[in-house]
């Protein structure tokens, strides 16, 4: 079915859908000590009682980097040699910056795993923490047309990193980051309490079905 051929979702479609998503989260959420098996699924080493619930291979670091600045311009003017090859004169000449731009880049690839404490980036070269008492926010957006990338700026380091990968892979990611997250700022009991909670609002809000 082609783009303008696709059928229109109604509202009561998009709440059971919502519910439904609802749902798994709640399950995740109340079976999140089963999601991994650290024993054989986990490459980093936790801490004492820390749980994993996400080991993402293939994963990308990625970090703002500003592009080399080069100089284009030209001019005219005479020049003396003055030894060892450097040349002194007079030059009517302008310079024009060219490129320093940031730019997204890909600086490493290896595993991201996400526990209830933290979110640990392990690859060839570099090794990023994401402290949960210290995420400022969840950012979500492209990397390329068929990549995403998640940033996660933390209070203890400047640069702002991020978790890298394909379309289809990203999307789920910031659900299992969100419920750690959820996990270590208002523990087990909060955070199922809080989810029933809204569950339970949802299904208040039911909109009428329509035939």
């Amino acid at each position: 079915m082609g783009l303008f051929g696709r059928r229109r979702v109604s509202p009561h479609q998009e709440w059971a859908q919502t519910i439904h998503e609802a749902h798994e989260i709640l399950h995740m959420a109340a079976n999140w000590r089963n999601l991994i098996d650290e024993a054989s699924d986990c490459p980093i080493l936790l801490t004492p009682g820390e749980e994993a619930l996400l080991v993402l291979h293939g994963a990308s670091l990625v970090e703002t980097r500003r592009a080399p600045v080069s100089y284009r311009g030209g001019g005219l003017g005479a020049s003396m040699s003055v030894g060892g090859g450097v040349r002194l004169g007079m030059h009517n000449f302008e310079s024009i910056p060219v490129g320093g731009e940031e730019q997204q880049t890909v600086i490493d690839r290896g595993v991201f795993v996400v526990t209830d404490r933290r979110g640990v980036f392990a690859g060839v070269k570099q090794v990023r923490e994401f402290d949960w008492s210290k995420l400022l926010s969840i950012q979500f957006g492209a990397l390329t047309r068929k990549a995403l990338v998640m940033y996660l700026p933390v209070s203890n380091r400047q640069k702002v990193s991020g978790i890298g990968g394909d379309w289809d892979t990203m999307t789920d990611i910031p659900v299992y980051v969100q419920l750690a997250v959820g996990l270590f700022q208002e523990g087990e009991s909060g955070l199922l309490t809080r989810l029933r909670a809204e569950l339970a609002q949802l299904y208040a809000v039911e909109p009428p079905s329509t035939p």
